[in-house]
């Protein structure tokens, strides 16, 4: 649910981006629709790094301590949700798809 939370999160900001992109196409323009895809990725990164995700969808006690233990770990990180090594966080891509 991270992924559509975050996107809903930002979604007056990802809204004004396709209204932008799509008034260039009004306008006989070519659009960027990577911007906008950076932007919701960039959205959803920022939600699940959030003070809020966590205070939501908090970790069990046992996962914090277990993810907050051993070289180099912290609770900052042991008690995010969903992150770990922050892989699945900075592997988050956008794709454009033509129809």
């Amino acid at each position: 649910p991270f992924l559509e939370e975050g996107i809903e999160n930002a979604e007056g900001k990802i809204r004004k981006d396709l209204e932008k992109e799509l008034d260039k196409v009004t306008a006989g323009g070519t659009p960027d629709w990577a911007v906008v895809g950076k932007n919701a990725v960039s959205a959803v990164q920022q939600f699940v790094n959030s003070d809020y995700y966590r205070s939501k969808t908090p970790n069990s006690p046992e996962t914090i301590r277990r993810k907050s233990t051993g070289k180099g770990k912290n609770l900052k990180i042991g008690d995010l949700p969903l992150v770990d090594t922050h892989d699945l966080i900075n592997s988050m891509e956008f794709v454009v798809e033509k129809k």
